[in-house]
């Protein structure tokens, strides 16, 4: 291969000045503000495995690929929604809770996951007897536009 000349050399594209990674804004972690659109679980993990590799996010790492799995196992084929249960997570994954909800926000700022719907928790009194009704969170999978 011969040399390039000082002339080619300046006619190449120059590097791009801005390499670094951000994370997904906090507004586009919800479904309705992205313009993603929805992944079936296989084309998903393959999309995770990607983003973890390429060391967009300094967390990501094989915690979160795990906790990945354990999403996509749940996830719904046509929409690619998923529920959060976050305890259920835990249990199945040997995680600790905070761990768990770490790593799903990992999912979220590297755009790979939205909030469809964010749970709560409420107490309802029904006679003498309380109940402790929980909405679950949901999230759906995304891929990029």
């Amino acid at each position: 291969m011969r040399p390039t000349s000082g002339a080619a050399r300046r006619r190449a594209i120059p590097p791009c000045p801005e390499t670094a990674w951000a994370p997904v804004p906090l507004h586009l972690h919800e479904v309705t503000e992205t313009a993603s659109r929805h992944a079936q679980p296989r084309a998903w993990k393959r999309a995770v495995r990607w983003l973890v590799a390429a060391g967009l996010h300094p967390r990501a790492n094989t915690t979160t690929l795990r906790v990945a799995e354990d999403l996509a196992a749940r996830m719904d084929f046509v929409e690619g929604l998923v529920l959060y249960d976050l305890d259920g997570t835990a249990a199945r994954l040997d995680l600790d809770r905070s761990t768990v909800k770490r790593h799903v926000a990992v999912l979220r700022q590297l755009g790979a996951l939205a909030w469809v719907r964010h749970g709560t928790k409420r107490q309802q009194r029904q006679g003498r007897d309380e109940l402790l009704i929980h909405h679950r969170s949901v999230h759906a999978s995304r891929a990029a536009a």
